[in-house]
């Protein structure tokens, strides 16, 4: 940006459906995408969220709402504020990321020992059963060079009641935010972070919302509403 780098905060609501795979086995597809996307507060990115949830139909399912997130505090902040009905889950991938750090930190990056001890969490969490996750890496913070697996205590305990993999996969919740961060890529990487670009706040906020009315299939909807400029004739 002119005056220096600015975080932008992206969401995305998406259709979550079980699908066949084959040989009796199912995965989860997330179709029809929308999304939004903010330079100003999280306050405003929940505010727009809850908005395209409504478009999306929200509300009038008795369903939950599935709250996918990489465990920032205030992100279910935003979720709670909006979505009384909801399923708050942690992503699996920010989870796995978090036992890694533990691993590495007591065993070496990229040791036998580390990957034994992470993949063995990995199978117990993906079972649901984060409890177990929790007093592993307590025993870990026990030992001489345990520091990283202690640091890494407070986000499993924060974030215990989201970690239940094994319901959410039986109910056909996604427990990926790959999509989210497909977003940030899409709407936010390949439009305003190219060679030499240099964007006023407004100027930035402007082209992310007609981005992301474009990626939404959304663009004949927003350019209607979209004031015309006093230059065009």
């Amino acid at each position: 940006m002119q005056d220096g780098w600015h975080d932008a905060d992206v969401g995305v609501v998406l259709r979550p459906r079980l699908q066949e795979k084959g040989a009796g086995e199912k995965q989860i597809r997330c179709d029809q995408p929308s999304y939004v996307a903010t330079l100003t507060s999280l306050e405003e990115e929940g505010r727009r969220l809850y908005v395209e949830a409504c478009k999306r139909g929200v509300g009038e399912s008795k369903e939950p709402v599935v709250c996918l997130s990489d465990g920032a505090a205030g992100n279910w902040k935003q979720f709670a504020t909006h979505f009384p009905q909801r399923a708050e889950i942690l992503d699996w991938y920010h989870a796995t990321e978090h036992l890694w750090a533990a691993g590495y930190g007591l065993y070496g990056e990229g040791t036998p020992e580390a990957v034994t001890w992470v993949e063995a969490q990995e199978a117990v969490l993906w079972a649901g059963r984060p409890h177990e996750v929790l007093s592993a890496l307590r025993a870990l913070a026990e030992e001489p060079h345990g520091q990283a697996a202690a640091e890494e205590i407070h986000y499993f305990l924060t974030n215990q009641s989201r970690m239940h993999y094994d319901r959410y996969r039986a109910k056909g919740y996604p427990i990926g935010s790959g999509s989210a961060e497909s977003a940030c890529k899409q709407l936010v990487g390949a439009r305003l972070k190219q060679a030499g670009m240099r964007w006023s706040k407004q100027g930035a906020q402007a082209i992310l919302n007609l981005r992301a009315a474009l990626l939404s299939e959304r663009w004949d909807e927003a350019w209607q509403s979209t004031c015309p400029s006093r230059y065009l004739a």
